[in-house]
């Protein structure tokens, strides 16, 4: 199935996310009030805000984890909120989302866990997910990790497994100096056409070209 997430860019070709004035509410707090930002194609664009504004939240809007209450996300052009249940899946595989905690099965070792979305949602052989696997944790510093299962890794050890056409970074990956996290936020940003950290560090946003700001 195509349904053009790959595309690189909105319908103008512009920009890859687009947010208008969206509104979210848990119960009696307002997370978000009239949010509007674009992430243009092809750049690294950064959401910058102390603690417990809504970063998480608006990504969480941008993938379909969540909904708004008012307003619009688009990814690629496509309303999210409009979205069937194949093209939201469509969605998440063509957006790399690097969690803030390791989000490893921990009753697999580190190359299954790894090697699982290349096994869910593609054809290759065995032998090919191998190379790739390999490939990409050689890339992070952790070739030598293939047989460690979760708790016997670093506790922000995720890697980029596909090439997405966006990735998300947030707050860990897109402040660590330490040299496994930096390697894992150099492989996802070279790997990408649109990269989007969150973090409340001015360093970081100063290290971009394009902040997208709420």
């Amino acid at each position: 199935m195509n349904t053009g997430f790959d595309n690189g860019a909105s319908k103008n070709g512009q920009y890859m996310v687009e947010v208008e004035d969206v509104h979210k509410a848990f119960e009696d707090k307002q997370v978000l009030d009239g949010v509007t930002c674009q992430i243009p194609a092809g750049k690294i664009s950064v959401v910058m805000g102390p603690s417990g504004t809504g970063k998480s939240v608006l990504l969480r809007h941008i993938v379909g984890l969540l909904y708004p209450d008012r307003g619009d996300v688009r990814v690629a052009g496509k309303s999210v909120p409009k979205l069937t249940e194949d093209e939201l899946l469509e969605l998440r595989r063509n957006v790399g989302m690097l969690f803030q905690d390791g989000a490893l099965f921990s009753s697999m070792n580190l190359y299954d866990n790894v090697a699982f979305p290349l096994r869910q949602h593609t054809r290759k052989s065995e032998q090919d997910i191998k190379e790739i696997v390999m490939q990409r944790l050689d890339e992070v510093g952790l070739a030598d990790a293939v047989k460690k299962i979760f708790t016997g890794a670093s506790g922000n050890t995720t890697v980029p497994m596909s090439r997405p056409s966006t990735t998300i970074l947030p707050g860990p990956f897109a402040i660590s100096r330490c040299s496994a996290t930096s390697r894992v936020r150099t492989a996802a940003t070279e790997d990408t056409a649109d990269t989007a950290p969150v973090t409340w560090s001015p360093r970081i946003s100063a290290e971009t070209s394009s902040p997208a700001r709420k």
